[in-house]
């Protein structure tokens, strides 16, 4: 793939043992984000068990700040920082930034997206705990059902189709 130009060979990141590839137009794109806030402003997911997803690899600046490599597990990233992990598909959410962040619609995205794929969706996602209290009494509920989460008894349920705009 490296000789057809399809991937580029090199040492891109530190503290990352071997060889590593990435796509010339994602290289190119980090590129020009280098120094930029745009990097540091975009929120992005993916599973913890996504081949790209850093989880688990036990990285020196890492241990301790993302979960275990898991199926049911997702993060939200603003930037290189995690700033919302979801555990069990969505029973248990442990946000890391303040309940009044404008950027929780932004990262609970994910959730839309788990609901209304087309390959294999959730017919709901059902939270819980929210850093480790009642959904329902977290102070991030009121965000929560802004975003079209329901209150459902004592946890906070988003049905996918069914959900309000953020």
């Amino acid at each position: 793939m490296e000789f057809s130009g399809e991937v580029v060979a090199g040492r891109f990141f530190t503290g990352i043992q071997g060889l590593q590839f990435a796509a010339p137009a994602a290289l190119e794109g980090l590129a020009g984000l280098a120094g930029t806030s745009a990097l540091d402003a975009a929120v992005y997911w993916m599973s913890a068990a996504d081949p790209a997803s850093l989880a688990g690899v036990g990285l020196e600046g890492l241990k301790g700040s993302l979960p275990s490599r898991l199926p049911t597990t997702h993060i939200v990233f603003r930037g290189s920082a995690p700033v919302l992990v979801s555990r069990r598909n969505g029973l248990d959410l442990d946000f890391r930034i303040p309940a009044d962040d404008p950027m929780i619609p932004r990262c609970l995205e994910f959730v839309r997206v788990l609901t209304e794929r087309e390959a294999a969706p959730l017919r709901s996602v059902h939270v819980e705990t929210v850093n480790g209290e009642p959904a329902a009494r977290s102070p991030y509920a009121p965000a929560m059902l802004a975003f079209g989460f329901v209150a459902d008894y004592k946890r906070l349920t988003f049905r996918g189709g069914f959900s309000a705009s953020p």
